[in-house]
């Protein structure tokens, strides 16, 4: 298994996260081990002690899932002072920043709420 391509070791993912969640403890060794590497690799560009706002977005580390759970957790002990935000829709993140290309005033703020609500 281990030597499968990530992106085919990716759709084991929700199967991981639902056990997870279904209270089975290797599955849930997984998703812990998986949030240490996600924060080791945020300290590496992170400052200690920064108070700024971290967003997780994409599947895995949407609304409501073990691993976003414990994502926020290291988070929260690890930069006490930083807000953690989930993303909303990454399709309008991309679109917005599109928009700042067309010039002044194309990239609003109200545009950018518009495009990432969630469900957008």
């Amino acid at each position: 298994m281990y030597g499968e391509p990530p992106v085919r070791l990716a759709r084991l993912a929700p199967l991981v996260l639902d056990a997870a969640t279904a209270g089975e403890d290797e599955a849930q060794r997984l998703v812990d081990e998986a949030a240490g590497h996600l924060l080791a690799t945020l300290e590496t560009v992170r400052p200690a002690g920064s108070a700024r706002p971290v967003v997780l977005a994409g599947g895995v580390l949407g609304p409501d899932t073990p691993l976003a759970d414990a994502v926020r957790a290291g988070v929260v002990a690890r930069w006490p002072a930083a807000e953690v935000r989930t993303a909303g829709s990454t399709a309008g993140a991309a679109a917005w920043l599109a928009a700042r290309t067309l010039g002044p005033g194309a990239a609003t703020e109200d545009l950018h709420r518009t495009l990432v609500a969630p469900g957008a």
